[in-house]
Protein backbone atom coordinates (compact mmCIF):
# COMPACT_ATOMS: atom_id res chain seq x y z
CA UNK A 1 0.00 0.00 0.00
CA UNK A 2 1.47 3.41 -0.95
CA UNK A 3 2.12 5.92 1.84
CA UNK A 4 -0.82 8.22 2.50
CA UNK A 5 -0.94 11.88 3.39
CA UNK A 6 -3.17 13.13 6.18
CA UNK A 7 -5.43 14.84 3.62
CA UNK A 8 -8.69 13.37 2.35
CA UNK A 9 -10.46 13.82 -0.97
CA UNK A 10 -13.37 16.23 -0.54
CA UNK A 11 -15.97 14.27 -2.52
CA UNK A 12 -15.25 10.72 -1.36
CA UNK A 13 -13.29 11.02 1.87
CA UNK A 14 -10.54 8.75 0.53
CA UNK A 15 -7.01 9.31 1.85
CA UNK A 16 -4.80 11.06 -0.69
CA UNK A 17 -1.72 9.00 -1.62
CA UNK A 18 1.74 10.50 -1.79
CA UNK A 19 2.73 10.75 -5.49
CA UNK A 20 5.11 8.02 -6.56
CA UNK A 21 8.32 9.03 -8.23
CA UNK A 22 8.96 7.59 -11.69
CA UNK A 23 12.39 7.59 -13.33
CA UNK A 24 12.64 9.99 -16.30
CA UNK A 25 11.58 8.50 -19.64
CA UNK A 26 9.36 5.79 -18.17
CA UNK A 27 6.28 8.00 -17.91
CA UNK A 28 6.12 8.32 -21.70
CA UNK A 29 6.02 4.61 -22.42
CA UNK A 30 8.44 3.05 -24.79
CA UNK A 31 9.32 0.00 -26.85
CA UNK A 32 9.40 -3.33 -25.15
CA UNK A 33 11.84 -6.05 -26.20
CA UNK A 34 9.73 -7.07 -29.23
CA UNK A 35 9.35 -3.65 -30.88
CA UNK A 36 5.88 -3.04 -29.45
CA UNK A 37 5.00 0.24 -27.78
CA UNK A 38 4.16 -0.24 -24.10
CA UNK A 39 1.57 1.96 -22.44
CA UNK A 40 2.68 4.97 -20.43
CA UNK A 41 3.21 4.34 -16.75
CA UNK A 42 1.28 6.55 -14.37
CA UNK A 43 3.13 8.95 -12.10
CA UNK A 44 0.36 8.76 -9.49
CA UNK A 45 0.04 5.86 -7.11
CA UNK A 46 -3.15 3.84 -7.28
CA UNK A 47 -5.77 5.19 -4.90
CA UNK A 48 -7.09 2.58 -2.47
CA UNK A 49 -10.78 2.38 -1.77
CA UNK A 50 -11.91 4.21 1.36
CA UNK A 51 -13.39 2.04 4.10
CA UNK A 52 -17.20 1.89 3.99
CA UNK A 53 -17.51 3.53 7.40
CA UNK A 54 -15.54 6.51 6.11
CA UNK A 55 -16.93 7.15 2.65
CA UNK A 56 -20.32 5.55 3.18
CA UNK A 57 -22.46 4.05 0.47
CA UNK A 58 -23.83 7.40 -0.64
CA UNK A 59 -21.26 8.95 -2.99
CA UNK A 60 -23.49 11.97 -3.60
CA UNK A 61 -22.36 13.48 -0.28
CA UNK A 62 -19.26 15.48 0.44
CA UNK A 63 -16.94 14.05 3.05
CA UNK A 64 -16.74 15.90 6.35
CA UNK A 65 -13.10 16.87 6.92
CA UNK A 66 -13.65 16.61 10.69
CA UNK A 67 -15.71 13.46 11.33
CA UNK A 68 -14.43 13.58 14.92
CA UNK A 69 -16.83 16.46 15.66
CA UNK A 70 -20.34 15.42 16.79
CA UNK A 71 -22.39 17.09 14.02
CA UNK A 72 -20.69 15.34 11.11
CA UNK A 73 -23.78 14.36 9.10
CA UNK A 74 -25.33 17.79 9.50
CA UNK A 75 -22.12 19.48 8.39
CA UNK A 76 -22.00 17.19 5.34
CA UNK A 77 -25.45 18.51 4.42
CA UNK A 78 -24.16 22.06 4.86
CA UNK A 79 -21.23 21.34 2.53
CA UNK A 80 -23.60 19.90 -0.10
CA UNK A 81 -25.80 23.00 0.09
CA UNK A 82 -22.72 25.23 -0.22
CA UNK A 83 -21.61 23.31 -3.32
CA UNK A 84 -25.08 23.71 -4.86
CA UNK A 85 -25.19 27.42 -4.03
CA UNK A 86 -21.73 27.93 -5.56
CA UNK A 87 -22.92 26.21 -8.75
CA UNK A 88 -26.05 28.39 -8.93
CA UNK A 89 -24.10 31.59 -8.32
CA UNK A 90 -21.33 30.54 -10.72
CA UNK A 91 -18.71 31.20 -8.03
CA UNK A 92 -16.83 27.91 -7.97
CA UNK A 93 -15.73 26.93 -4.50
CA UNK A 94 -16.21 30.30 -2.81
CA UNK A 95 -18.86 29.27 -0.28
CA UNK A 96 -17.82 25.63 -0.14
CA UNK A 97 -14.20 26.63 0.42
CA UNK A 98 -15.14 28.95 3.27
CA UNK A 99 -17.30 26.35 5.05
CA UNK A 100 -14.75 23.59 4.42
CA UNK A 101 -11.86 25.68 5.74
CA UNK A 102 -13.78 26.72 8.83
CA UNK A 103 -14.68 23.09 9.50
CA UNK A 104 -11.07 21.95 9.13
CA UNK A 105 -10.08 24.46 11.79
CA UNK A 106 -12.75 23.19 14.18
CA UNK A 107 -16.08 24.90 13.53
CA UNK A 108 -19.30 23.14 14.48
CA UNK A 109 -22.99 23.80 13.94
CA UNK A 110 -25.21 24.75 16.83
CA UNK A 111 -28.99 24.91 16.82
CA UNK A 112 -30.44 28.26 17.84
CA UNK A 113 -33.46 28.60 20.17
CA UNK A 114 -35.62 29.40 17.11
CA UNK A 115 -34.58 26.17 15.40
CA UNK A 116 -32.08 27.59 12.93
CA UNK A 117 -28.36 26.91 12.84
CA UNK A 118 -25.29 28.99 13.52
CA UNK A 119 -21.58 28.33 13.34
CA UNK A 120 -19.65 28.09 16.60
CA UNK A 121 -15.97 27.49 17.32
CA UNK A 122 -14.69 24.39 19.05
CA UNK A 123 -11.74 25.66 21.08
CA UNK A 124 -9.17 23.09 22.07
CA UNK A 125 -6.02 21.19 21.24
CA UNK A 126 -7.06 19.99 17.76
CA UNK A 127 -9.37 22.88 16.97
CA UNK A 128 -9.35 26.68 17.19
CA UNK A 129 -6.62 28.00 19.53
CA UNK A 130 -9.00 30.70 20.80
CA UNK A 131 -12.32 32.31 20.07
CA UNK A 132 -10.45 35.42 18.91
CA UNK A 133 -8.80 33.36 16.14
CA UNK A 134 -12.22 32.06 15.11
CA UNK A 135 -13.64 35.60 15.00
CA UNK A 136 -10.69 36.80 12.88
CA UNK A 137 -11.26 33.94 10.39
CA UNK A 138 -14.98 34.73 10.25
CA UNK A 139 -14.22 38.36 9.49
CA UNK A 140 -11.75 37.41 6.76
CA UNK A 141 -13.57 34.51 5.06
CA UNK A 142 -17.28 34.64 5.94
CA UNK A 143 -18.08 38.35 6.22
CA UNK A 144 -17.44 39.06 2.50
CA UNK A 145 -20.05 36.41 1.62
CA UNK A 146 -22.35 37.00 4.59
CA UNK A 147 -25.64 36.83 2.64
CA UNK A 148 -24.68 33.53 1.01
CA UNK A 149 -23.64 32.08 4.39
CA UNK A 150 -26.95 33.09 6.01
CA UNK A 151 -28.93 31.77 3.05
CA UNK A 152 -27.13 28.42 3.20
CA UNK A 153 -27.70 28.09 6.94
CA UNK A 154 -31.39 28.85 6.36
CA UNK A 155 -31.48 26.21 3.60
CA UNK A 156 -29.97 23.71 6.02
CA UNK A 157 -32.92 24.26 8.34
CA UNK A 158 -35.30 23.49 5.47
CA UNK A 159 -33.26 20.49 4.30
CA UNK A 160 -33.33 18.85 7.72
CA UNK A 161 -37.14 19.02 7.64
CA UNK A 162 -37.44 21.22 10.70
CA UNK A 163 -39.32 23.84 8.76
CA UNK A 164 -41.05 23.96 5.38
CA UNK A 165 -39.83 26.39 2.70
CA UNK A 166 -42.85 28.70 3.13
CA UNK A 167 -42.27 28.89 6.93
CA UNK A 168 -38.60 29.84 6.56
CA UNK A 169 -39.29 33.22 4.96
Amino acid sequence: MPPMTRYRRILTGEPVPVAASVPPGEEQGGKDGQGEVSPAKSTVAATPQAPRSQAGNNHSRLADPRPDLPDSELYQDLLMLALANDAKAKTPGKLLGAFHGMRCAGTALEQTPKGGYKLRPVVGEEAWPSEADYRAACKKYLDPIRQEVLSTLKSLRIRTGEVTPWQAR
